[in-house]
């Protein structure tokens, strides 16, 4: 059974997401780190889900009610 997550797509994110700023006018290096993640989060809930759907689709065997970001668990542990 595969386990579900979405740490590969944080690159493809930041990009969106400084893209996403820079046509509002903003820059990354004007955020600080707290107002980029913000976005950042806002993007992942509005567009995070399209992979996972497609997996869905596919038909893909995973353990959907796992699914987890395994870099805050990296970050969190003590």
């Amino acid at each position: 059974m595969l386990g579900a997550g979405t740490d590969h797509a944080s690159i493809a994110t930041e990009a969106r997401v400084v893209a996403m700023l820079r046509r509002k006018g903003d820059q990354k290096s004007s955020l600080s780190r707290d107002e980029f993640l913000k976005y950042a989060w806002e993007w992942k809930e509005k567009y995070g889900g399209i992979i996972l759907d497609q997996l869905k689709k596919l038909g893909a065997s995973c353990d959907w009610s796992a699914l987890t970001l395994q870099w805050i668990r990296i970050i969190i542990r003590p």
